[in-house]
């Protein structure tokens, strides 16, 4: 009872009633006070607000019922329509001439306010709508968002279709049943041709969808499909064009998708094509250089063995093992980096002393280090480290190798580490050249090798590259700083301590 009665005063005619009468009440009050021309003013009053809060017809409607109640009830003689006065029906046709154009007036004023209203609302939706899918990075959020908002607006149950390589319209999500030969010749021709097709047109009208092409700049990319119930309303005319501006924005934003996913590509075959360049390069260069070393060195025993002295087959013999051991170190490095780059490294923690892995590192390194002395400064607190002792073994062999690589000779390098919290802090000083600032972080991309240092030693440009690769496993972070004094370079790795507890090499 309540809600009914809760409808009956939120109806039109209530509205239009209630204020005619009360307009009626205050007249009947202040009659001895008030003329008909007032009188007439105020029932005007009643009708633009009517046309205000309703529109134009009942609008309409309350001017034609405040003519009769003005001529009824306030024209000489009251309670009949028939006036005897010349100047009451110059009134009555004066209100009924102005209340009808106030009214009209009024009730185009509510139209255009609800359209002004309606149109913002829409665009703030549209705006809103093109935010989501200007964040969208993926290809299933475009889809996503675009189904949530279309269903939201209208109702009913949305699917999109994309288009393949080879032509055919695939669903772009999963479809809760499986479309009718007459719904997919229906999207067909809504792709192919790019118009609209199906429920409510006069393609395949027979079809329970309404498909909508969804274009991009270049081509078709796939079309919209909108279902709702059969006893549904027809679309109106507001949400009819919202449904084509998601379409647009739904197209623009799966059009921008597969661009940059084109891009993405070129962009990786380019880089394909650099790496496989350096790596002919450095295969080419680097990797020649010891083989032809060694190939001249075995040469030299095998052809002047017995002319040859014992001091110079000696070495001849550590030519040929240190540039076995070098070539060693570059095909390793290759094999760091595929794997690194394939995301095939999986660290393997255990258990292990730094100074162990430091000794490691250093064992096949004599000839890079020759006379050069390597000074290992430890922490009295620091402990063993819980970690991939292969991986961070290889992070140090890569270091100290390009820091005695870039170094003079006579140079001493110092290795340092301390605890740091929960994390080992690594630091390696030379007394080289150093790197220039704005090239520090461009050292540890592939090939990259610095300009000056290019001139002074041979490598692949793989070193610190891979040594981020392998810190970045290991959970740890590697940078380089000045060196000591501002003298020199120091690389700086920051490795997590790791393991359930940490013990002291003491304990």
């Amino acid at each position: 009872m309540i809600e009914r009665l809760r409808r009956i005063a939120s109806s039109t005619l209530f509205e239009v009633m209630a204020v005619l009468l009360l307009s009626t009440a205050v007249a009947e009050l202040f009659r001895s006070a008030l003329s008909t021309a007032n009188i007439a003013l105020l029932y005007l009053t009643a009708v633009s607000v009517i046309g205000i809060r309703r529109g134009v017809r009942p609008a309409l409607v309350a001017s034609v019922v405040s003519l009769a109640a003005l001529s009824f009830f306030h024209a000489e003689p009251r309670f009949d329509f028939r006036s005897g006065h010349p100047e009451d029906w110059e009134t009555l046709v004066c209100f009924a001439l102005t209340s009808l154009v106030t009214g009209n007036l009024a009730g185009r004023f509510r139209r255009q306010l609800d359209e002004t209203r309606s149109v913002a609302e829409r665009n703030e939706r549209l705006y809103e709508i093109s935010r989501l899918l200007a964040v969208a990075s993926r290809g299933e959020e475009i889809v996503q968002v675009v189904r949530r908002e279309v269903s939201a607006a209208l109702g009913g149950e949305t699917l999109i279709l994309l288009d393949q390589p080879d032509g055919g319209l695939v669903p772009a999500h999963a479809l809760a049943a499986e479309l009718e030969p007459i719904d997919r010749s229906a999207a067909e021709v809504a792709y192919g041709k790019l118009r609209v097709a199906g429920r409510g047109t006069d393609t395949h009208g027979e079809s329970t969808w309404h498909f909508l092409p969804l274009q991009g700049d270049r081509r078709a990319l796939g079309v919209l499909a909108l279902r709702r119930p059969l006893d549904a309303r027809p679309v109106e005319a507001e949400n009819a064009r919202l449904l084509v501006a998601l379409c647009h924005l739904a197209a623009v934003a799966l059009d921008r998708h597969r661009l940059a996913e084109e891009i993405r590509a070129a962009q990786m075959l380019t880089e394909t094509e650099k790496l496989r360049t350096a790596l002919l390069l450095s295969v080419s260069h680097d990797l020649r250089t010891p083989l032809a070393s060694i190939i001249g060195a075995a040469s030299t025993l095998e052809d002047l063995r017995e002319a040859l002295p014992p001091s110079d087959q000696e070495e001849l013999l550590q030519t040929v093992l240190s540039e076995a051991a070098r070539l060693d170190r570059f095909v390793a490095n290759l094999l760091d980096m595929t794997r690194i780059e394939y995301g095939g490294l999986e660290p393997r923690p255990a258990w292990c002393d730094l100074r162990d892995l430091i000794a490691e590192a250093t064992r096949g390194l004599s000839s890079v280090l020759g006379q050069r002395k390597l000074e290992v400064e430890l922490s009295e607190d620091f402990p063993l480290l819980y970690i991939d002792g292969v991986l961070l073994e290889r992070v140090l062999e890569n270091l100290i190798d390009n820091a005695a690589k870039y170094s003079s000779t006579n140079s001493p390098l110092r290795l340092t580490a301390h605890r740091d919290g929960a994390r080992a802090v690594l630091r390696l000083f030379d007394r080289g050249p150093g790197i220039p600032h704005d090239q520090r972080e461009a050292v540890f991309t592939l090939f990259h090798r610095v300009r000056e240092a290019d001139k002074r030693a041979a490598g692949t440009g793989l070193g610190l590259a891979i040594c981020r690769g392998l810190v970045e496993a290991l959970g740890g972070e590697i940078s380089l700083e000045d060196g000591a004094d501002g003298k020199g370079l120091c690389a700086e790795v920051r490795v997590p301590l790791g393991g359930p507890r940490v013990e002291s090499p003491e304990e």
